[in-house]
């Protein structure tokens, strides 16, 4: 998979893990890329953000939109 056609970073496609906790690359508030998870635990679901720079799955870098 090119950088230029990265499902994830481009096309929004959910980051498949082993569990059933979704992780997506999405915008901030301020435009920023970050991932989010969200994950089922203990019958509560929580959500995590963390800003990232760079596309976890292609390693190209992420310009604000």
């Amino acid at each position: 998979m090119s950088k230029e056609e990265c499902e994830y970073c481009k096309n929004g496609k959910p980051i498949e893990n082993k569990t059933n906790d979704y992780i997506f690359i999405n915008n901030d508030v301020d435009n920023s890329k970050i991932i989010e998870i969200e994950a089922d635990i203990n019958e509560y679901r929580y959500n995590c953000y963390f800003k990232i720079n760079y596309c976890p799955m292609c390693g190209r870098k992420l310009d604000k939109e």
